[in-house]
């Protein structure tokens, strides 16, 4: 079964619940590329003003799109549960 079949009898069964799932599933997406595009553009726009070595600042770059990358995987997922307590209850 593919994800669209899937998506296809969830609408079909209960289209509230359906119409949540995608909603959470988009604000997951949402709060993951936000947290890693504002993770790693932080450190960017901090060394505008304060100048230090190419390769010092990759890393720290790099650094924090991890620290994004992973608030965003947590703080989605929260966002997702909201989404779904919000139909449950």
């Amino acid at each position: 079964m593919t994800a669209i079949g899937a998506i296809r009898i969830l609408c079909d069964t209960n289209p509230s619940f359906a119409t949540t799932v995608v909603n959470g599933l988009l604000a997951w997406i949402a709060v993951l590329g936000g947290l890693t595009v504002f993770c790693s553009g932080l450190p960017a726009a901090v060394a505008v003003f304060i100048p230090s070595r190419t390769d010092s600042l990759e890393r720290r770059i790099n650094r924090w799109q991890g620290y994004g990358f992973i608030a965003g995987v947590l703080l989605g997922a929260l966002m997702f549960f909201v989404f779904i307590v919000r139909v449950v209850s």
